[in-house]
C-alpha cells in the first residue's frame, strides 16, 4: 500500500469536512502536548498501523470511523482529568457528525478507549471493534517516538500539567518503561527509537543538575 501524507488520507477516506472542523473549531489545538500536531500524528500512527498490520480494515467503515475517532480523541482537550477530556471529546463528535446510528456508537467506544489511565478493557478478540481499540490506544502512545520528543512530550507535558521538568523526565521515564503495546507495528515504531529518547531524558536531566548548580552560585 503506498504511503500517505495527512491530506492524502484524509481524502481518501472522505473525512474532509471533519478535518476542517478539527481546524477550525478545536479549542485544544494550541496546547502545549494535546494539541493539533499530536491530533494529526496520532491520527497518522493509526493510519500507518491498520495499513501494516491490519489490511482488512483499510477503506472499510471500520477503517473510517477509526481515523475519525482518531481526530476527535482530544477535541477540546482542556483538563487534568481525562474523564473529563473523553466527555467532552465525545460530546464535540457527537455536535458534529453526520454519521449513522452504528458508526456513531463505534467511533464513541473508540475515543473512549483512550481514556488514561485505562478504565476500558480491550477483549481478547479478533472483532474489528477490538482490533481498532488496540490500534488507536497504540497510536496514541506513539507520540515519544517522533524527532521532537523533548519540546512537545517532555516540555509540553511539563507545561499542560504544571509539573517541574525534573519530576516530569522522571515519570516519562517511569511511563515509557511501563508501556505494553498490542500490536507489532507499534512495538517496532517504539523499540526503534526508545534508547535515544532514555538517552535524551538522561541528557536533560544532566543540563538541569547543572543549571542547578549554575543557579546556587
Amino acid at each position: 500500500m503506498k504511503n500517505m501524507n495527512l491530506l492524502q488520507v484524509i481524502e481518501e477516506y472522505d473525512l474532509a469536512e471533519y478535518y476542517i472542523i478539527l481546524l477550525t473549531k478545536n479549542v485544544s489545538n494550541y496546547k502545549p502536548y494535546h494539541n493539533l500536531k499530536h491530533t494529526v500524528n496520532m491520527t497518522m500512527f493509526c493510519h500507518k498501523i491498520m495499513s501494516k498490520e491490519f489490511k482488512e480494515l483499510t477503506y472499510t467503515e471500520e477503517g473510517r470511523a477509526l481515523l475519525l475517532a482518531a481526530l476527535f480523541h482530544d477535541f477540546g482537550h482542556m483538563s487534568t482529568n481525562d474523564s473529563e477530556n473523553i466527555r467532552t471529546a465525545i460530546g464535540n463528535f457527537k455536535r458534529y457528525s453526520t454519521e449513522n446510528d452504528r458508526i456513531n456508537a463505534f467511533v464513541t467506544r473508540l475515543i473512549e478507549t483512550t481514556e488514561y489511565p485505562y478504565v476500558v478493557s480491550i477483549p481478547d478478540d479478533a472483532t474489528d471493534l477490538s482490533k481498532c481499540q488496540q490500534i488507536i490506544r497504540d497510536a496514541d502512545l506513539l507520540q515519544f517516538t517522533k524527532k521532537e520528543f523533548i519540546e512537545h512530550v517532555v516540555l509540553g507535558l511539563s507545561k499542560e500539567l504544571d509539573v517541574p521538568l525534573d519530576k516530569l523526565i522522571i515519570g516519562q521515564r517511569a511511563f515509557m518503561k511501563g508501556i505494553t503495546y498490542h500490536t507489532k507495528t507499534a512495538k517496532k515504531i517504539a523499540k526503534k527509537v526508545m534508547k535515544e529518547r532514555y538517552a535524551e531524558l538522561d541528557m536533560m536531566e544532566k543540563f538541569l543538575w547543572a543549571h542547578e548548580l549554575m543557579e546556587k552560585k
